[in-house]
């Protein structure tokens, strides 16, 4: 069954390689699908969907960006246990810079 819009939880790692290469991987921790109430609801041939302000409440962002790693310290251990050997499965032994936790919003 389809949703109208996601809202997806993810981690945003800047990590530096082997050749002091940059890079910044997203890993994504939760993703929800999620409904506008049924007197809101469109059919996905409304042109106006995609172009209408009336579904920006729905993709406003209440989840502040939060700081989890940065300048070689995780914010506490708790988060480091949660984190780290995720964040190591992704990027490999690439140096990391900086970890932030976010949240992304967008239409179907």
């Amino acid at each position: 069954m389809g949703c109208d819009y996601y809202v997806i939880k993810q981690l945003g790692v800047k990590h530096v390689d082997d050749h002091d290469n940059e890079h910044i991987t997203t890993i994504e921790l939760q993703r929800d699908r999620c409904y506008f109430s049924e007197i809101e609801s469109v059919d996905s041939d409304d042109t106006d969907y995609f172009n209408s302000n009336r579904y920006d409440k729905y993709l406003t962002v209440t989840h502040q960006p939060r700081i989890l790693f940065q300048n070689n310290k995780w914010k506490n251990e708790y988060i480091q246990d949660k984190y780290q050997d995720l964040v190591t499965n992704e990027i490999g032994n690439d140096m990391i810079v900086s970890i932030i936790k976010q949240e992304v919003r967008y239409l179907r």
